[in-house]
């Protein structure tokens, strides 16, 4: 270090002292960052955790959010709540007036008397087993996903058979008729001819196609009731 020597008033000498050196900055540790860092993040784990486990225990039981079943939103129910629900609903729409009509006629029957019938259990299980599948984050993810968008599923239907072979008797003795062939009547020197008439019968498998079609989607419209044509033995020219 050159030290200058600068003239002071009456010719003395002033030699400046030297100022001490800076010391040198030691670089910041980045340690406590990281353990902020490190904190944050496992504190928002914890929540998500958390949250994750409470999502879990509340739904585990639970059909999940956004299932519908026949428009009814069952989602966030327990089995037997969503049971019991359908069961409501149900009941008025077996009871409520069906149009049948062939020919220009009409008949009125209920869905449960032309034999309706609906497996709940089966409906509502599988309803359920949509959040139950895989594992816990595959389950949650799908939950998210039907809570995004609402998925509705059919209602499981059979066909009471003893009610609707009651209820197809009955309309039976309305509608159909046997066939009658040909004849000639004599009464004393006339002779008349007796024309032959075709019979008529209900088309059974197809009946009972179209009110599993209407009866599935819950569904009051008009069925038009299917008639095949019995065909007679002895024809007129015969």
């Amino acid at each position: 270090m050159v030290v200058r020597r600068v003239p002071g008033p009456g010719g003395r000498t002033i030699t400046p002292t030297p100022r001490p050196a800076r010391p040198e900055r030691e670089p910041r540790s980045a340690k406590p960052l990281l353990l902020a860092f490190l904190a944050v993040f496992g504190f928002v784990l914890l929540l998500a955790g958390v949250a994750l486990g409470s999502y879990e225990l509340v739904y585990s039981h639970r059909i999940p959010l956004g299932v519908q079943l026949m428009e009814l939103d069952v989602g966030g129910l327990e089995p037997a709540e969503a049971k019991q629900l359908l069961s409501a609903n149900l009941d008025a729409y077996l009871k409520m007036p069906l149009s049948l009509r062939q020919g220009g006629r009409e008949w009125k029957v209920s869905p449960g008397e032309m034999g309706a019938s609906f497996n709940l259990d089966e409906s509502v299980a599988r309803a359920y087993r949509l959040g139950q599948n895989g594992g816990v984050l595959e389950r949650i993810q799908r939950q998210v996903s039907l809570w995004q968008r609402p998925q509705s599923l059919e209602l499981a239907f059979v066909f009471n058979e003893v009610a609707f072979q009651g209820g197809l008797a009955r309309l039976a003795k309305e509608v159909e008729q046997p066939p009658q062939d040909a004849s000639i009547k004599v009464a004393g020197v006339e002779v008349a001819l007796v024309p032959a008439r075709p019979g008529q019968q209900i088309d059974r498998p197809a009946l009972q196609e179209r009110l599993a079609r209407v009866f599935s989607g819950l569904s009051s419209a008009p069925i038009e009731l299917p008639v095949k044509t019995i065909p007679v033995q002895v024809k007129d020219e015969d």
